[in-house]
């Protein structure tokens, strides 16, 4: 729990806005992941790569990417931050108040970057950091979510980190909360990527495969050695940004399957999956209630128009997207983090069906899609 869990859940404006260009903006990537999955070598594959890119990538602390500090030259600007200014143009920072107002402050003493990447520590949840960036977009204008990233090992992420039992959990109680922390990060994730894909075999990469996306299925997968990859696979996501026909954004719900059999069965094992609800064209009235059940979904936890009996456990969504279709010609993105949602109008309507997609606790596909029914008089 969080000091804001009891605020009043904010919903985004998209009107009030202040007007800077898209292009003069700077994307911010939140870099996630457990202990030992390997932030900090995709990190260093960054900094030394020559990709004529200026990124700013800022760090827990210097221990971390030790590797890399001969190659660059220290500028230390006070007890609280760090700058490591590397050969390809990118920067190295280590801020110990990595909030909005810091990143602000790194930016008018350093200039403007390409893109900036935030690694978070090994037990971050980043649906927090997420919604704190993607509401402080009015103050800081320049800066822009462009998604969560999630580095995940494909030797150990269900080896140890999503498939310990509840005997064992027992035993070693302090490590349910870890377990608790790999789900948010891979939930909470618009691109995971799969290091260490060299130390297991292809069964093994397909269990990880089916694992990840029953938990996130509107996640791109991408699988790496060493933290190479390419970069676009980290930045340039456009997850949260104004949505086009051609916007990864869409693709990734226009692409969403929930696989084969076995990755159903790994639902029941994990508790965090997704889900997803298919709509027709609503009518105006239509879209005014579904503002209102969003609302209730996310501000409230609750299903409404289902009995409470048969809701069972409390629910908690991480993320939410989705594309809704009005019978006018209108359509509208979907956009959420936690309790906190937007919906923008999409400039060029995607040729996509409406269809919503729910990532989170204890989510019941078949009273999701009753409880809208119900609430829209679908049927």
């Amino acid at each position: 729990m969080t000091d804001f869990d009891d605020e009043i859940p904010t919903l985004i404006d998209s009107n009030e806005t202040v007007d800077i260009p898209d292009d003069k903006k700077v994307p911010l990537t939140i870099l996630t992941g457990y202990l030992g999955a390997g932030k900090s070598t995709l990190i260093s594959h960054i900094l030394t790569e020559r990709h004529g890119h200026k990124i700013a990538v800022i760090v827990n602390e210097f221990g971390d990417t030790a590797d890399i500090e001969p190659l660059g030259r220290a500028v230390n600007v006070g007890e609280d931050e760090e700058y490591l200014e590397l050969e390809n143009g990118c920067l190295c920072c280590s801020i110990r108040d990595a909030g909005v107002a810091a990143i602000a402050k790194m930016m008018r003493r350093k200039g403007k970057f390409d893109y900036i990447i935030l690694e978070t520590t090994g037990l971050a949840d980043p649906s927090g950091l997420a919604e704190m960036f993607w509401e402080n977009e009015l103050y800081i204008p320049d800066i822009y979510l462009d998604g969560v990233v999630c580095v995940a090992d494909a030797k150990n992420v269900l080896k140890i980190h999503l498939t310990r039992s509840s005997k064992w959990n027992q035993i070693h109680g302090g490590v349910r909360m870890n377990l608790t922390r790999t789900y948010r990060q891979i939930a909470c994730a618009d691109s995971i990527i799969v290091n260490k894909q060299d130390l297991v075999d292809e069964f093994t990469l397909t269990d990880v495969r089916d694992a990840l996306k029953t938990i996130n299925a509107g996640a791109t997968v991408h699988l790496t050695s060493y933290g190479k990859l390419d970069l676009g696979q980290v930045i340039d996501l456009n997850a949260f940004n104004s949505v086009t026909k051609n916007d990864k954004a869409v693709k990734s719900i226009e692409n969403i399957t929930h696989g084969c059999d076995e990755a159903h069965n790994h639902s029941h094992l994990f508790g965090i999956q997704s889900i997803e609800l298919s709509l027709p064209s609503l009518t105006n009235v239509q879209y005014a209630d579904f503002d209102m059940w969003i609302r209730c979904v996310l501000w409230e936890n609750t299903l409404p128009s289902v009995e409470t009996v048969e809701i069972g456990e409390e629910m908690e969504i991480l993320r939410t997207k989705g594309v809704i279709n009005r019978d006018d010609g209108a359509v509208y993105i979907l956009q959420g983090v936690r309790d906190m949602y937007e919906i923008k109008q999409a400039p060029n309507g995607p040729s996509i069906n409406t269809k919503l997609v729910f990532i989170g606790k204890n989510t019941n596909q078949d009273l999701f899609q009753k409880s809208i029914n119900n609430y829209l008089k679908l049927q």
